[in-house]
């Protein structure tokens, strides 16, 4: 959305292969939008008064929550708004921490050694979650949600709850947005329309060939492709919504299964096709040179007039968010059903920090964020009439002579909390939350849902194939190196131990299916 276009951007990077990283949802003005909404605000004034009753009965504290993201001018004006919400409930101020990207997992992992005090922070399993947990730098959760999380019960299902879960405990609790995806490609209308590309026709990756060899031979200043992001390929993009990573695909779930069989996704047909699909791709010049190397971000490449088209996970209202991300207007075509599995939930997350001077107060404070409209909306929006106005109802945009440029105070609105009460900002569609909760429940779930792989066992031989990979993955998963390598990645993936992994992962699985039903 416009007021998150520099933060999403780069999570776009990490989460968007994910899932997607990465949204918003509903609002206090539209509650009807979503169940979850409807519970939340049902809840609202009941949460107040047990919270006032409990304030009464606490001493002062300052809660630090720590999350990826840069500092503006009015975050502390934010965090002080916050402060007087959460210090009439539950007698607690807040301190807000973000931490630029780059510099997040070494800051954290630093701070939490050193034992600084940190209370709520952000996790998730492109990052650091099964990391923290091992170490112990967050706690378990499961009885503070029980006493002092009933509002986060209330709106999130057990199912996507359970999905934080690591051997049977809870480390953290995710917040509430589109949890499922479906993927595809996102174009240049214009050029869709110049060219008369039917996108109804299109029906799965093969048939983009056709329409990047019309780019190509028409356009010779445009790439075809480009990637979503440094850290995603294309080949992971096309198999994305064939298979559940259970957390780091070294063993896989396919999303067709019908039993729990893990399988080694570098000897299926399906990730065979997809390397020799994208080297083609590659061959014929519809995918740049150094798209192995390249840090560019899709959007920027697109913006800046030199790029036709980006493979994404998508949501509802994908096409308008990445439109105005690069400045162009785009159009989409998706290829699979949405799919949800646990990484698309488990990659955006709230614990609590092992450090924290209160966990009783922290778990206080994460509860309010999934039930108070008010607190959400400064922590995702900013302050009203400085940051954004009321345009009707719960629709929002930027005050006058404001923009995404020159705004001071940019959040990711789907990092904590329940996102279905935040606002709508204008250009979206203002039924954007109906449709995500109709998206999310109409999406194939993963037999293996609320499944996470828990590495200790097997950390050592994890380490040593995710080396293997890396030597690997970016020169084959975009097209650069011939698929002809793939057999002599296999056989080192396996001298490096991944069907040691694949078999830990299966006995946890199993494990797993035998108390999750």
């Amino acid at each position: 959305m416009k007021k998150s276009v520099k933060i999403l951007v780069l999570a776009l990077v990490a989460v968007l292969s994910f899932t997607t990283l990465f949204t918003e949802c509903g609002t206090k003005g539209n509650t009807d939008a979503n169940s979850t909404t409807v519970a939340a605000s049902a809840t609202e004034s009941k949460a107040s008064e047990q919270t006032t009753e409990a304030k009464q009965e606490l001493q002062p504290f300052e809660i630090i929550m720590a999350y990826p993201g840069d500092e503006y001018k009015d975050t502390k004006a934010v965090q002080d708004a916050m402060s007087k919400i959460t210090q009439a409930k539950i007698n607690a101020t807040v301190k807000l921490m973000p931490i630029g990207w780059a510099a997040w997992a070494q800051q954290t992992n630093l701070m939490l050694a050193g034992n600084e005090k940190i209370d709520v922070m952000f996790t998730s399993n492109y990052f650091n979650y099964n990391s923290v947990v091992t170490k112990g730098q967050v706690i378990q959760i499961e009885d503070l949600v029980e006493k002092y999380g009933q509002d986060i019960k209330k709106v999130v299902e057990p199912d996507i709850l359970a999905c934080s879960n690591i051997g049977g405990h809870m480390y953290a609790v995710p917040s509430m947005r589109d949890f499922a995806a479906d993927f595809g490609a996102v174009m240049r209308k214009d050029l869709v329309e110049k060219y008369k590309i039917d996108l109804s026709s299109l029906k799965t990756y093969s048939d983009l060939t056709a329409v990047f060899k019309t780019i190509k031979d028409n356009e010779p200043d445009v790439m075809p492709i480009v990637k979503g992001g440094d850290i995603t390929t294309f080949v992971e993009q096309v198999v994305s919504g064939t298979f559940d990573r259970l957390d780091n695909w070294f063993g896989v779930l396919p999303m067709n299964s019908t039993d729990l069989k893990v399988v080694n996704m570098y000897e299926t047909k399906e990730y065979a096709d997809a390397l020799n699909l994208v080297r083609g791709w590659f061959k014929a010049g519809y995918i740049s040179k150094d798209a192995a190397t390249s840090k560019e971000q899709g959007v920027d490449v697109v913006k800046a007039g030199k790029a036709f088209s980006i493979l994404v996970p998508m949501k509802p209202g994908y096409e308008m968010q990445v439109s105005t991300q690069s400045a162009t207007p785009m159009v989409a075509a998706r290829f699979t059903p949405p799919v949800t599995n646990t990484s698309n939930i488990s990659n955006v997350m709230m614990s609590i920090a092992k450090n924290t001077g209160d966990k009783e107060r922290s778990m206080m404070f994460l509860n309010l964020l999934y039930v108070d409209s008010e607190l959400v909306n400064l922590f995702d929006n900013g302050i009203e009439g400085v940051d954004y106005v009321k345009k009707s109802g719960n629709i929002i945009d930027f005050p006058e002579g404001v923009n995404a440029s020159n705004t001071g105070y940019i959040s990711c609105n789907w990092m904590a909390g329940n996102n279905f009460l935040s606002y709508i900002w204008n250009g979206d569609d203002p039924e954007l939350w109906t449709k995500m909760e109709q998206f999310n429940k109409s999406s194939v779930r993963s037999k293996a849902l609320g499944f996470s792989f828990k590495v200790d066992p097997v950390k050592t031989e994890v380490a040593a194939v995710a080396n293997v990979q890396s030597q690997y993955k970016m020169g084959l998963e975009t097209g650069t190196v011939d698929p002809k390598v793939l057999p002599e990645l296999i056989s080192k993936l396996k001298a490096a131990g991944i069907e040691k992994i694949i078999a830990e992962k299966q006995a946890q699985l199993d494990e797993w299916a035998k108390t999750s039903k």
